[in-house]
Order: C-alpha cells, then structure tokens, then sequence
C-alpha cells in the first residue's frame, strides 16, 4: 500500500469513528436522561438541574460529542461534494444509505442542539422541560403533531445511521467476526434505544406513558 492509500485509509477510519463513538455515546446518555419524564417529570428536572451545576460536563460534552461530530459531519460533506467514496469496499448501496441517513440526523441533531442545548438563552430545568412538553404536544391548523412527527423520523434516522455506521466499522475492524451476529445485536441495542426515545416523544406529546395506551 502506498503511502497516499494509507493516508486515505487513516482519513477513512477517522472520519468513521468519529461519528459512530459520539453519536453512539451521545445517543445512550441522551436518551435514557431525557426518558426519565416517565418516571416523573421531578426526576427530569432534577438531573438537568445537576447537568446545570456541573460545568465541567459541558467541557466533556463538547470534547468528546460535538467536536469529533463537526469533524465527522464536515468531512463526510466534503467527501459527497467531491464524490469520493469513503470506505471503496463498501456497496454501492450502503454509501448512499449512509449519506443519506448522515445528513437527516445531521440536520436532527442541529435542530435539537439549537432548540434545546445552545439556545443562546440560559433556560433553568422546568422551562426546559416546559418547552419540550410545549413544541411536541404543539399541532398544525388541522391538528396534525407535526413537530412530534418529525421528531420521531428524526430519532429513526440517527438511530439508524449510528446503527449502521457501527456496524460496518466493526465489520472493517474485525473481518473474522460473524456479521450476522453483529448485525442482529447491533440492531436489537438500536431497536431498544428508538423504542424508549420514541415512547418519551409520545409522552412529552399526549401525556401517554405506554405509546398510545
């Protein structure tokens, strides 16, 4: 291999974990915090109250997440744009599964950051909570809960993208694994985590705690 293919390949696998191991950790921490308005919404309100008083979480949260994700994010556009291909071993179809579910929670995620993590404004934990309960319940002129709508296509495709993107970085990492195997952990563990993001949506939206029960 020449020096510029083990460059790419570098670049490649840079570019492939810093996506799948944020998005991943940000995903398990995110969404059991945020599921925790099941239980009672005081519990909620209490955990961000104590995120709020330890700074020092943001500085973790912005090393570990939103740097290596910038980073991710950026260089994935860069290799659309240029129409490169990030790992030439992959199908044909699985790239485009990718890029396509890369920008959708590209844009889920911006829009759920800007809401909710860098507003500009300093929300304490019951107006936070207020205006989760508020934009998901909220519905359009002819009663459609189109935010919660979105935000459950949202949470569908991030899950998926991590899903997905951890299981051909595994794959690639460790070729001699059973990928049937992988596969079906990495989907059962995906499946779990949308299942509880989505029952929180539900529940901030129509006040249900077992979907529509």
């Amino acid at each position: 291999m020449s020096a510029q293919d083990r460059r790419a390949a570098l670049l490649r696998n840079v570019h492939g974990w810093c996506g799948v191991l944020p998005l991943t950790l940000f995903l398990v921490l995110h969404v059991p915090f945020n599921a925790l308005v099941l239980v009672d919404s005081s519990w909620f309100i209490g955990a961000r109250t104590w995120k709020a008083g330890a700074p020092f979480l943001s500085l973790v949260e912005m090393v570990l997440v939103w740097l290596p994700l910038a980073l991710h994010a950026g260089y994935g556009a860069w290799l659309t744009v240029s129409g490169s291909r990030p790992h030439p071993n992959r199908p044909n179809a699985a790239t485009l599964l990718t890029r396509l579910s890369g920008f959708g929670a590209l844009a889920f995620i911006a829009y759920h950051a800007l809401e909710f993590r860098f507003t500009g404004t300093e929300l304490d934990a019951t107006d936070t909570a207020q205006k989760l309960y508020a934009e998901l319940s909220a519905t359009t002129a002819s009663g459609v809960p189109l935010t919660g709508a979105l935000y459950l296509l949202g949470l569908g495709i991030t899950v998926f993208h991590a899903g997905f993107g951890t299981y051909w970085m595994y794959s690639a990492a460790r070729p001699q694994a059973d990928k049937s195997r992988v596969a079906r952990w990495i989907g059962s563990c995906g499946a779990l985590l949308f299942m509880v993001a989505a029952q929180t949506v539900v529940y901030c939206a129509t006040g249900s705690r077992f979907f529509f029960w």
